[in-house]
């Protein structure tokens, strides 16, 4: 038996996880990748960093909260410069960028990672 959320794995006869308290199920099929596509239209930067842990946690609240986002620049950190390092001479930091009618919730979200 194993926990959907956590994936803690549990004997027979358990039926609950215990930190989670949701109901074990026999098996988790692993989601695919997300892709979501964004109408054509205006973006408007919510963040920049050059620290890859940061455009990582970003992302994943951004996710966590459905909110698409376009992380521009990320493709080209590893064609130029010394890599996928977060910041790159020619093409800069980073930049997670949202629709319009998404920029505040974004940026109430992301506030905390701001330097």
């Amino acid at each position: 038996m194993i926990c959907p959320n956590c994936k803690c794995e549990y004997r027979e006869g358990f039926s609950h996880c215990a930190d989670c308290k949701i109901p074990l199920v026999e098996e988790v099929r692993e989601e695919q990748d997300r892709i979501v596509i964004i109408k054509p239209g205006k973006l408007y930067t919510v963040f920049s960093s050059m620290d890859l842990g940061l455009i990582a946690i970003a992302k994943s609240l951004l996710e966590s909260s459905g909110i698409p986002y376009f992380a521009k620049g990320e493709s080209l950190q590893g064609l130029f410069g010394a890599g996928n390092i977060g910041f790159n001479p020619i093409s800069g930091p980073v930049q997670i960028q949202v629709r319009e009618e998404d920029v505040p919730d974004a940026k109430r979200l992301l506030e905390e990672l701001a330097p």
